[in-house]
């Protein structure tokens, strides 16, 4: 004790804090911030005591945490998207090789017609394997159209996720 004053020295984590405490006066004059407490013992003395800011603490976790979730959840989104885009090409080109495989089946089906034809004016066929043939193309017919259709929805589709109107 030198002139009346008392130095308080409070040691936290790795901040150690010396300031003075006057007996006299009552109040202290330090130019740390932080929550005035009642020193019992000494009547109307007071000391600044540094409180950590706790709550400001948990709220900056919370919120870096809140930015990693939302990091998360974009590049989810973003791999969804591109999981979408890659799915609708590939269907689209499935499509697109069905297209061409139900057009060869049916130039094919076409063909066997032609040939039955001839062989049924030959003399060498019926008209049951003409009739069962002409069934076989009405059916690769169908089936092309329902190509053509599916392969069509495909490439809106897949226009759709590019954002191309056509």
């Amino acid at each position: 004790m030198t002139d009346g004053r008392i130095t308080w020295r409070i040691v936290l984590g790795e901040n150690i804090l010396d300031f003075p405490v006057s007996v006299f006066n009552g109040l202290t004059s330090s130019s740390n911030e932080g929550l005035l407490l009642h020193v019992y013992g000494w009547d109307s003395d007071f000391f600044p005591f540094p409180v950590r800011n706790r709550s400001a603490r948990a709220r900056e976790t919370i919120s870096k945490q809140r930015e990693r979730i939302a990091e998360v959840d974009l590049e989810s989104i973003k791999q969804a998207i591109q999981l979408e885009f890659y799915s609708s090409f590939q269907i689209m080109q499935t499509n697109f090789q069905r297209l061409d495989a139900t057009r060869l089946a049916h130039e094919l089906a076409e063909q066997s017609l032609d040939a039955e034809q001839k062989k049924l004016n030959a003399g060498t066929n019926s008209t049951f394997f003409i009739l069962r043939i002409q069934s076989s193309l009405a059916f690769a017919e169908l089936r092309e159209i329902s190509a053509i259709a599916n392969y069509n929805r495909s490439v809106a589709d897949f226009n759709r996720l590019r954002g191309v109107l056509e």
